[in-house]
């Protein structure tokens, strides 16, 4: 699952049906929850988003979602 925000920002969020599932049911809101969600932050930032690349409407990759270097 893909995430694209109105604000330029985009990447996985979840890889397959269970993992989908467990993140509507856990969190939702998960942009709005409080502390770093670390497996989405570990995702969003691995091999799969390094191949799941979004391109905007002008041709240029949207900015990642968790911005910054992996901890």
């Amino acid at each position: 699952m893909v995430y694209v925000s109105l604000d330029g920002e985009a990447g996985p969020l979840v890889l397959g049906l269970p993992e989908s599932v467990r993140l509507c049911l856990v969190a939702p809101w998960w942009r709005d929850a409080p502390g770093a969600l670390a497996r989405l932050v570990e995702f969003s930032r691995g091999p799969v988003a390094a191949a799941c690349l979004v391109v905007g409407y002008e041709g240029n990759p949207l900015h990642p979602l968790f911005a910054g270097t992996p901890s």
